[in-house]
């Protein structure tokens, strides 16, 4: 396609690129900016009837797990939709937002999933993501001095790894230092480097395309090569320039099946 006419394109497609953008990069605690992201998304897609509201809170429960830092917000805006819909038709959406709303509400989808959500219950989960005080807040809010505060504790474990519902799938579960690529902590991930000389893994450079924090993903690339899960997490990160940068740059294809199934028209069109 001629650059001329993707750019007639993303002008035709504007507010639809730009309300997916805003879900898939929310980046605000903010209630105001909050209520914004809400307000344009039920403009665009749920008043046009472009999208039923249904399939909006699907795209919402699985936007949140690739963006968990901004969890709460995710969930303030799922929340908005959910209670002006009929409940009775939701089946697909993840089985924390199902857990959560079973929380809030009362509303069990699923009887199958009581057993599922006891477990959820004994681990306490909750819509921070991490409990205040553990090293895994201190990432996700990149607190470096109270980051390194904690590895002064003899019980501290380099090599520990995290298993949360709230990542994206993980069967060996995540390094420290992958979690700050994931968080784009920065801080955290510059300190566990030069203190404890941890390893940058391919699933570190991955990660750092959905952490969004171009120092990390430089140091990430000294060291591993870019594949296509890169591909994928820089195309849910509706990050344009990750994705630009993996193609002209890096040679990479661009997966048009995650494009449609991430509802990034903006990199579709690059094809």
């Amino acid at each position: 396609m001629k650059y001329e006419d993707y750019l007639v394109l993303i002008d035709v497609c504007k507010d639809y690129v730009n309300a997916f953008n805003a879900l898939y990069r929310l980046h605000t605690y903010d209630d105001v900016e909050i209520e914004k992201i809400y307000r344009e998304i039920k403009k665009v897609f749920i008043d046009s009837e472009l999208y039923e509201p249904i399939q909006i809170l699907e795209i919402i429960s699985d936007a949140a797990i690739y963006n968990n830092g901004y969890f709460k917000s995710y969930w303030m805006i799922f929340k908005k939709i959910f209670e002006g819909i009929d409940h009775s038709q939701i089946y697909t959406i993840s089985n924390l937002f199902d857990y959560f709303v079973y929380k809030e509400y009362g509303i069990l989808f699923n009887e199958k999933k009581c057993k599922l959500f006891k477990w959820y219950d004994s681990l306490k989960l909750s819509t921070n993501v991490h409990k205040y005080g553990s090293i895994y807040k201190a990432i996700m809010d990149d607190d470096k001095e109270f980051f390194i505060a904690y590895t002064r504790n003899p019980s501290f474990n380099k090599n520990q790894k995290l298993q949360s519902e709230f990542y994206p799938n993980s069967e060996d579960g995540y390094t420290l230092l992958e979690l700050c690529c994931y968080h784009g902590a920065i801080g955290c991930f510059n300190f566990l480097l030069s203190e404890f000389k941890a390893d940058i893994t391919y699933q570190c450079l991955c990660l750092s395309f959905l952490g969004g924090n171009p120092g990390i993903i430089s140091e990430c690339l000294k060291y591993r090569d870019p594949g296509e899960q890169c591909m994928e997490y820089a195309i849910i990160s509706h990050n344009i320039d990750f994705i630009s940068f993996l193609m002209n740059e890096k040679r990479l294809q661009l997966n048009l099946n995650c494009c449609m199934k991430h509802y990034n028209l903006q990199s579709f069109l690059l094809h």
